[in-house]
């Protein structure tokens, strides 16, 4: 993708050489990209959060050593310029797919940190710690995705979304199919058991979920069934046995950055 980018100035000098129609078609496409590459660079440079420039520094590092598959879970941040930032809506930044949104970062960020020699320094070693930081949380992953497919058919991040979409499920509404009562659910806690399915991010099967009342707190047994599901007030007692994964603080930590 960058290379497509990267070649665009010269295909729009291709154009301009030919009275065709498609050079009036995409001159306006290359003259957006540039523009928003300008306004990107102008955004990573000057408009970082940091009371000093010195946490604006800061700030810039640890953005710009992010990957890109973590950039592509922080979306919202790119969907943010698009919808909040003038220049961005001007130049209908959320119009572009992900790779040319994220290609404009890193060519902004590769920029900024070049003109600097003593912050390039900080972000050769930051990128080299994130890399061997990175290489040792992904190993304790892979443990803890063996044991997530073998236990519910997906791996130990899928089992987590699948929790986490479960939850929202209950406390989004369809209370009185979940509990039997007309009683609203102010928030929901979910665990795995050995009755669990987290095929493809999707909750199936049992889960014990602990179910939060304006008028009291109770276990549920849930059971779940494509895009059907409903609760039993049973304490939990038929929801099977819990599933325990090993988890650190530093990995939980690592996962949410990612």
């Amino acid at each position: 993708m960058r290379k497509r980018l990267a070649s665009l100035g010269i295909f729009a000098m291709v154009l301009t050489g030919c009275g065709s129609s498609t050079s009036e078609s995409t001159a306006p496409i290359i003259k957006a990209i540039d523009s928003i590459d300008t306004v990107m660079e102008n955004y990573v440079r000057s408009e970082m959060a940091g009371d000093t420039p010195e946490e604006k520094d800061n700030q810039i590092i640890l953005m710009c050593s992010q990957t890109r598959d973590v950039m592509q879970n922080k979306v919202q941040l790119f969907s943010a310029l698009g919808d909040y930032v003038d220049e961005f809506k001007e130049l209908n930044f959320n119009s572009l797919s992900f790779d040319e949104q994220f290609t404009s970062w890193v060519k902004a960020c590769t920029k900024v940190i070049m003109e600097r020699p003593e912050l390039k320094v900080r972000f050769d070693k930051l990128s080299v710690e994130n890399l061997a930081v990175s290489d040792k949380f992904q190993k304790q992953l892979d443990v803890l995705d063996k044991k997530a497919n073998r236990l519910g058919g997906g791996s130990y991040r899928e089992m987590l979304y699948a929790q986490n979409k479960l939850e929202s499920l209950i406390e989004g509404g369809a209370q009185y199919s979940l509990t039997g009562q007309g009683r609203d659910v102010e928030d929901a806690s979910c665990s795995p058991t050995t009755y669990s399915i987290w095929s493809q991010a999707e909750p199936s099967g049992t889960w014990y979920c602990y179910l939060y009342f304006l008028e009291g707190n109770e276990p549920y047994t849930i059971n779940v069934s494509g895009s059907r599901w409903g609760g039993k007030a049973d304490r939990g007692s038929s929801s099977g046995d819990f599933i325990e994964f090993k988890v650190s603080d530093d990995l939980n930590n690592w996962l949410e950055q990612r």
